[in-house]
């Protein structure tokens, strides 16, 4: 994959650690949205330093450099994350939990391109 290609999927993902994520799962029960509300705490409060953030998304751009075939699996969380984050993260010194990265959310390489759902019935976007 292309350098700026990867830098840019890498840098999506960490930005969602930087900026926090989007915790929809898309259920708008009571029960759901107070998980919600408390998974939205665990975000604010796993502070991470900016230098481990940073040291994630060189990993993955890494990881993403590597991809070279024309269709492929790059990243996703349902709850908690894929593996190629969990790596990412652990390479950074870092634990992802089920809080810190945008829920229902995958990103594949397809045709030369990053195409992005981000979230819950959310239609894919090319990033």
């Amino acid at each position: 994959m292309q350098i700026e290609l990867a830098q840019r999927a890498a840098k999506w993902w960490a930005d969602c650690l930087r900026n926090g994520a989007k915790l929809d799962n898309g259920a708008k029960d009571h029960s759901n949205l107070m998980a919600q509300g408390l998974a939205g705490l665990l975000q604010k409060a796993a502070k991470r330093p900016v230098d481990a953030i940073d040291r994630f998304e060189a990993a993955l751009c890494e990881y993403f450099v590597s991809i070279e075939t024309d269709s492929y699996y790059m990243a996703s969380v349902d709850y908690n994350p894929c593996p190629n984050l969990a790596n990412a993260a652990e390479k950074a010194g870092m634990n992802l939990g089920m809080a810190s990265l945008p829920w229902k959310t995958s990103m594949i390489y397809r045709n030369g391109k990053v195409m992005l759902k981000a979230g819950y019935g959310a239609t894919p976007s090319e990033l």
